[in-house]
């Protein structure tokens, strides 16, 4: 068994986006199953006390007696993890079915919030509590090949794969409609089932950032939280053509 072309991610996405999204066709179903047969040999391990990053704009507020007033301070540790019964929609979980996202570098995951300038993040430190089995979701994010017939199974997988972490990676934002997220929380549900506790994908935010869904979110322990100022944000603009 092996995936039949290297327009099967397209077809897969299309398919629950237009046409199905909890009952899936038979093409849906065989792509998925291939999914599973190839995503073991993309598991990787995260050691345990291995160190992660949350952030979330906003504070909370503590009272200091010596200036007889407020100040702020960073939200507690129950407020740096999804709430189970108010769960957002995101990426790689519908609304409802928490899941963890955090980043390997702690500007990844401030940037991941996208704030503004002079805005208040609360950063928490997170640290793994056991060994992890995380679907690296990276290749081939830089290639864009061109096909004038099918390749050999091999590189239709290497073609597919390439899909899903560009799919992963894709920049969103609050107006996205949630419906675009259908095709990687169905991915990320099929890796769960298959015994991976997460994802690892491409941040667009620095060249070495990578964000992590923990899809257990008591995997892992809160160390610290601490404010952070935003003083500037960087734009880089090119000619779109």
């Amino acid at each position: 068994m092996s995936f039949a072309s290297t327009r099967d991610f397209w077809k897969f996405r299309r398919s629950v986006l237009r046409e199905s999204r909890h009952i899936f066709s038979d093409e849906v179903e065989k792509f998925l199953d291939e999914v599973r047969a190839t995503c073991e040999k993309r598991i990787k391990s995260l050691p345990p006390n291995k160190q992660l990053w949350r952030a979330q704009i906003g504070h909370s507020w503590w009272f200091d007696k010596e200036l007889d007033d407020s100040r702020p301070c960073p939200y507690d540790a129950e407020r740096m993890k999804p709430p189970p019964d108010k769960a957002r929609e995101g990426r790689a979980n519908p609304k409802g079915i928490p899941v963890l996202y955090l980043a390997n570098k702690r500007e990844t995951a401030v940037s991941e919030v996208r704030p503004w300038i002079g805005s208040i993040v609360s950063l928490a430190q997170f640290t793994t509590e056991k060994e992890l089995r995380l679907v690296v979701c990276t290749e081939g994010l830089d290639e864009f090949p061109i096909y004038f017939e099918e390749p050999a199974p091999e590189e239709i997988e290497k073609a597919i794969w390439a899909e899903i972490s560009k799919a992963f990676a894709e920049p969103v934002s609050p107006s996205d409609e949630v419906a675009e997220y259908a095709a990687t929380q169905i991915l990320a549900e099929t890796f769960k089932k298959s015994g991976a506790d997460g994802i690892v994908y491409k941040s667009n935010f620095g060249d070495e950032g990578h964000n992590i869904v923990l899809f257990d979110v008591n995997a892992v322990n809160q160390l610290s939280c601490s404010l952070v100022d935003i003083k500037k944000i960087a734009i880089n603009i090119s000619d779109y053509y």
